[in-house]
């Protein structure tokens, strides 16, 4: 499955890589804000998140591209019960889950990058989440893949020739797989590298 995932992105891709006429490459610092189920596992709001796009122009105002970023939620809470896999354990919790997006991209940017661009845009592929509650030396993991989506809304601000800074929002959404299924907001400020 894990194969077949990676084959399909590529082949996405290559399109737009033979079609573009500039490409952009960003890095990006993330802050997540959970919501609904992941919300109820975790409620803290993650500030170690970090996103990778690359992006192919096809025209200046239609990019398609990918997606691979890295969100860490975590939180603790002491005197919880906590029943799983057969086995009850009260004690002080530590609740991690990683979210590892990896989606093929598409976006509209309103104007050319060489002046304040709004842009709207929707990934599409999966999601890698890894849980973990921990009650003292005892560990319960959940690793699961999931299909998912990410529409996001931004703006890209030049600040010279080959590079500006990148403003955007989105909603990550992990669709249920193993009875697992994780949504958030994420706010994102990095910089982009053009290479016309």
């Amino acid at each position: 499955m894990k194969r077949i995932i990676v084959i399909l992105v590529v082949v996405l891709m290559l399109p737009a890589a033979a079609w573009a006429q500039s490409s952009m490459f960003t890095v990006n610092w993330d802050v997540s804000f959970p919501t609904g189920d992941t919300k109820n596992y975790i409620s803290n709001t993650s500030f170690r998140g970090a996103s990778f796009e690359g992006m192919k122009f096809i025209n200046d105002n239609v990019a398609i591209g990918g997606v691979f970023g890295w969100e860490v939620f975590k939180e603790k809470e002491s005197n919880i019960t906590w029943e799983g896999n057969g086995v009850t354990v009260t004690g002080t919790q530590v609740r991690y889950l990683n979210m590892l997006p990896l989606l093929v991209v598409s976006r509209y940017y309103l104007k050319g990058l060489d002046e304040v661009a709004p842009y709207v845009g929707l990934g599409i592929g999966t999601y890698n989440s890894l849980q973990r509650t921990e009650i003292g030396l005892v560990a319960f993991v959940n690793n699961n893949w999931h299909l998912g989506f990410a529409p996001e809304a931004g703006i890209f601000i030049p600040m010279n020739f080959n590079m500006g800074m990148n403003l955007a929002a989105k909603y990550q959404y992990a669709v249920k797989s193993n009875n697992s299924q994780y949504s958030y907001f994420t706010l994102t400020v990095g910089f982009g590298f053009l290479d016309y």
